[in-house]
């Protein structure tokens, strides 16, 4: 009897040890999860923080749908300084890329508050508003440059190129400050393409840049100590630049959305400077290694360019693997730079976007 007192004595100092351990147990657990929310909670936090930022916040990648494609990579440089901004809305779309040099603040700055500046809320029944959108976006790099001063970054060395697109009521409007370029592509009885001109210290830029007291040596516009020199002759930002780097963009001519054209391209030096624009397009259209000249591409010509681009004007080509076929054509190619590149269907925004009816 003794005995059998004793055995279950001991069994129940185990059970009593055993949930001691059990509560202990628990109790880790319980920290163990709340440090994971915790946790959690600040990555939740850190992420937010993030998404505030411009899109181009990875080292590489893209992002499509069927009305547009984006690819961008960080390439041979040490850090990422591109930066885009896309939005399709229901009124009109928007596209813009930034190509950022000393640093990606005044990139990602653009980025986040050009678009909100450029008219796109202005009513397009009114008989003036052509004249009202340009007047509006050269507005909006002005607006977007001076509120850079009121900023914690320094943008006195720090600046970027940029070229936007909007949509909107059957017209694509483009502008561009730098060397960050635009192509539009129509096909008809002739192909044809157009693109902005690259802000270069030469020519037109070198003439009012000498004649507001600046010095260009190395294909460089120099601060007037002769410190710092860009190779770009307009930008935002660069404020130590000040007179001869202007933030004032070129506007390409509005033009109606018609049924010739096909694709628009946005992209920075990275690309232009190892491919050119009749190259671009070829590229995108999936069609580089025809040996066929570009004057040849007017329909009925070649079944093969024929079906490409009636492909990608029906919407059969994959945006986003065109602006990455493009991309990393650029880097095969050699380039040394960021890559970032836009492609839009001129299509997709003509039907999303028409013409009011008069």
């Amino acid at each position: 009897m003794k005995k059998s007192i004793i055995i279950i004595a001991l069994i129940a100092l185990m059970m009593h040890d055993h949930s001691i351990e059990c509560m202990k147990a628990l109790k880790r657990k319980q920290e163990d999860i709340a440090a994971e929310q915790l946790s959690t909670a600040q990555r939740e936090k850190r992420k937010k923080r993030k998404s505030a930022k411009p899109k181009v916040d990875l080292k590489k990648g893209s992002e499509g749908n069927e009305y547009y494609g984006a690819a961008w990579d960080q390439g041979l440089r040490s850090t990422m300084e591109d930066a885009h901004d896309t939005n399709v809305a229901k009124e009109y779309a928007f596209f813009g890329l930034y190509d950022g040099h000393g640093g990606r603040d005044v990139a990602d700055f653009a980025a986040n508050n050009l678009q909100k500046h450029c008219g796109v809320g202005i009513d397009c029944k009114s008989g003036t508003w052509l004249q009202k959108m340009d007047e509006s976006i050269k507005k909006a790099f002005k607006a977007v440059d001076d509120e850079l001063d009121e900023q914690e970054f320094d943008s006195q060395r720090q600046g970027c190129t940029t070229v936007i697109a909007i949509a909107k009521c059957g017209y694509l409007f483009v502008a561009h400050a730098g060397d960050a370029r635009a192509v539009r592509f129509t096909v008809g009885e002739d192909p044809f393409y157009t693109n902005t001109m690259d802000h270069k210290p030469n020519k037109d830029e070198r003439e009012r840049i000498e004649k507001a007291g600046g010095k260009i040596k190395g294909g460089r516009v120099w601060n007037k100590d002769g410190t710092y020199g860009l190779a770009v002759a307009r930008s935002l930002g660069d404020k130590s630049l000040r007179p001869y780097v202007i933030s004032e963009p070129d506007l390409m001519l509005a033009k109606g959305l018609g049924a010739e054209d096909v694709l628009l391209i946005l992209a920075c030096d990275g690309v232009w400077d190892v491919i050119g624009s009749e190259d671009a397009v070829k590229i995108v259209l999936g069609i580089e290694n025809l040996k066929i000249d570009f004057e040849n591409f007017a329909l009925g010509k070649s079944k093969e360019i024929d079906e490409k681009i009636n492909a990608f004007k029906n919407g059969q080509i994959d945006l986003e693997e065109a602006a990455e076929r493009l991309r990393d054509r650029a880097l095969q190619k050699g380039s040394s730079d960021n890559v970032s590149v836009i492609v839009v269907n001129l299509q997709r925004m003509r039907e999303l976007y028409p013409a009011p009816k008069v």
